[in-house]
């Protein structure tokens, strides 16, 4: 069982000067985020703007922001922050000079070069939502993985039982320097409960 109200809160801004770019994004969101909602916007101010009418749990900011330049909107928005966090992924070149230190160890800020973007997006999908998640004070929470992301290895500490909502996960145990796949866990069966 899941919180009905996260189901409604996967709230995504996208703030791109390149059409492209934000189209990319969109479909990654929708293809991996179901009951999304997502707005855009196309330059720093615009996105300020429907931060103030709309609050996203993530925004995505291209490094080819007019008016202010995605560095000066993740610091209003840390700023702005309201009853929750943001989660915020910039798609730009990392900076020569250091940016947002304790929010990058926290992840609450995740860089990604232009070049990753395709690799990279749906692991800082899935980390910027697993926030979104554990801001939820409900008994469940949701958490988000990208596909080959592992859950947990064998002997780990865990204090969780997860159940798969969609999608299936794969128990593997290597032996002669190979995964071995002992069996899968389907949508509605669950996993840990030995934990």
């Amino acid at each position: 069982m899941q919180s009905p109200e996260l189901e409604s809160k996967r709230i995504f801004l996208i703030a791109s000067a390149n059409h492209q770019i934000t189209q990319f994004v969109e479909k990654e969101i929708q293809k991996h985020i179901k009951q999304s909602t997502i707005f855009s916007s196309v330059d720093g101010q615009e996105a300020l703007f429907k931060v103030d009418n709309v609050y996203p749990h993530v925004v995505i900011l291209n490094s080819d922001l007019t008016k202010l330049s995605c560095f000066e909107v993740t610091e209003k928005l840390l700023q702005l922050q309201k009853d929750h966090s943001v989660s915020v992924i910039l798609l730009c070149e990392l900076p020569d000079k250091e940016h947002f230190i304790d929010q990058v160890v926290t992840r609450q800020v995740q860089f990604i070069t232009h070049a990753e973007i395709a690799e990279k997006l749906p692991q800082a999908l899935a980390r910027a939502l697993n926030r979104v998640s554990l801001e939820d004070h409900s008994t469940y929470r949701l958490k988000f993985m990208a596909a080959k992301e592992i859950l947990f290895f064998e002997g780990e500490k865990a204090g969780s039982v997860f159940i798969v909502k969609t999608g299936e996960l794969a128990a593997l145990k290597e032996s002669n320097c190979k995964a071995v796949v002992l069996g899968r866990v389907k949508a509605g069966e669950f996993v840990g409960e030995m934990a």
